[in-house]
């Protein structure tokens, strides 16, 4: 018996688009909203407008889990990854590689995005026979120890 460890994904025919009910789709666009620091509303307006005008490159489904071209991406969730675009944290939600190649597909404005770090290269190079290197770090200036006057 053997395991296979693959991850399924479900294809939807390219001439027909998931489909999603509008009750659905304000569920959804409520559930982001809400997930949204109160400040970036606007921008998470504008962000999601960007998203239903580019349907034909990534969707979601009711449950909330992103279709990239067609395909069903399991373990996602547009909540989290709007909400990540918004927020500086040291991790990504799952399914984020996909969702930031969809996003540079559609020309998404950089200035959309408030989580800088998403457009950024990874400092951490790879290099011949995959080790892992950080790059080289600057000198420190420290403070100099106080010394006591002698009398």
């Amino acid at each position: 018996m053997v395991e296979t460890s693959e991850i399924q994904e479900t294809r939807i025919p390219e001439n027909q688009e998931p489909e999603i009910a509008p009750e659905e789709e304000n569920t959804i666009t409520a559930k982001i909203l809400k997930a949204a620091p109160f400040r970036y509303l606007t921008t998470v307006k504008i962000i999601l407008d960007f998203l239903k005008d580019n349907h034909s490159i990534l969707t979601w489904t009711p449950e909330g889990e992103i279709v990239c071209k067609g395909q069903s991406i399991p373990r996602t969730n547009i909540v989290n990854l709007v909400t990540d675009l918004l927020r500086n944290r040291k991790k990504s939600p799952s399914g984020f590689k996909e969702f930031h190649s969809a996003l540079k597909e559609m020309n998404i404005p950089e200035n959309y995005i408030v989580n800088q770090n998403i457009f950024k290269d990874n400092p951490v190079k790879i290099l011949k026979g995959n080790t892992v290197q950080k790059p080289k770090s600057t000198k420190r200036l420290y403070a100099k120890r106080n010394t006591w006057i002698k009398y």
